[in-house]
């Protein structure tokens, strides 16, 4: 492994038997469990080549992955492509001298042509990185029908989650790590697919024992229990807590509404999924009445919130707040004002997330 990498004060064995895996794999998949360093194990593992490096992750991974190379390799040749249209074009020229390219999955279809000239002018690239590489799952897309038109010796994929919803997940994946390796899509069904007969519609699936085999040729999975047995568990401490009367007499009200809206309901397979959505609007009403529009109820949540926070504030640690509606990020925002607080939300560009990660 490269000397940076054996000087720093760790990695563990496990990152080291990684960066020998990519290395020696000419395509591979990474599927370690999230926070075991998959990113350092890939810079590692491809820093001893002279060939451009290509870096594909989500809008949202963009600058974190220009940190993370910098990070280990500082004064590293790192161009990440972002802004207008003719930005991006003046990037890729600029990208002529890099080692590292960093775009986004939209990038793929939106800038092909500049790639592919970009591809065309240069002598390509060496490796390609495809991170949060679940978004490459579906074959059928078009942004992975756009991916694997761009060539390169050695393709590597990142997930923490290789199966997602089922195993039809891997088969993107490893179709793009190594084409026809699994066959057709239709070969692919035939083999590890139950099929309904009459509609051809996947009801199971089967052999998964044999697939199982086949894949692990190419991926390397590691948990957090199985490479660090010396890191506590994870403490889970549920806090209860009374609503209010008038928050109480809110959550009946709206409990009543749901349950009416429900009656009116022709339940089927269609209208069976509005259920669950209904009653989110009940989740809503604990977190905070002014996310259903109450402005004159005050949160007990929020409350019992601020009380939990201040020990930990004071002294001097830090936290992460997570909540499922964006606009309740907003008032944690306001409500919390006192602290600054950084926010993270889907409307927050990728910059100013980055922003705050450096803050935090």
């Amino acid at each position: 492994v490269p000397p940076w990498f054996l000087g720093i004060t760790w990695p563990f064995p496990f990152q080291r038997i990684g960066v020998n895996f990519l290395r020696e794999m000419p395509h591979a998949l990474l599927a370690d469990v999230p926070g075991l360093g998959k990113s350092l194990q890939t810079i590692a593992a491809l820093e001893d080549h002279e060939g451009r490096i290509l870096v594909i992750c989500p809008n949202s991974l963009k600058f974190s992955w220009g940190n993370e190379i910098l990070k280990w390799k500082p004064g590293a040749d790192v161009v990440i492509i972002d802004g207008t249209k003719a930005e991006r074009e003046r990037k890729w020229r600029a990208a002529q001298i890099c080692k590292y390219v960093i775009i986004n999955y939209e990038q793929l279809l939106c800038d092909f042509d500049i790639i592919s000239k970009f591809c065309n002018e240069t002598h390509g690239f060496y490796a390609i990185i495809c991170d949060e590489a679940t978004r490459i799952s579906n074959s059928a897309t078009k942004t992975t029908k756009a991916l694997k038109r761009l060539q390169a010796q050695k393709r590597i994929a990142l997930t923490g989650t290789p199966i997602s919803n089922s195993p039809l997940d891997c088969f993107g994946i490893i179709n793009w790590i190594s084409p026809r390796y699994l066959g057709s899509y239709y070969q692919f069904t035939e083999e590890y697919c139950v099929k309904e007969p009459r509609f051809n519609r996947i009801v199971g699936y089967r052999n998964l024992t044999d697939l199982g085999n086949r894949v692990s040729r190419f991926m390397l999975r590691r948990t957090k229990e199985e490479v660090l047995p010396d890191l506590p568990p994870k403490t889970i401490q549920n806090i209860e807590f009374e609503l209010s009367l008038p928050e109480q007499k809110l959550y009946k009200s709206i409990k009543l509404l749901i349950l009416s809206e429900i009656m009116k309901l022709e339940i089927n397979k269609h209208t069976l999924p509005l259920i669950p959505v209904k009653m989110l609007r009940l989740l809503q009403v604990v977190s905070d009445p002014r996310l259903l529009g109450v402005q004159d109820i005050k949160s007990s949540k929020l409350e019992v919130l601020k009380d939990l926070l201040e020990p930990i504030i004071a002294s001097d640690e830090k936290i992460i707040l997570f909540t499922k509606f964006a606009e309740m990020a907003k008032i944690l925002m306001k409500e919390l004002a006192e602290h600054d607080p950084l926010l993270i939300a889907g409307e927050v560009s990728a910059k100013d997330r980055q922003k705050a990660v450096d803050l935090f």
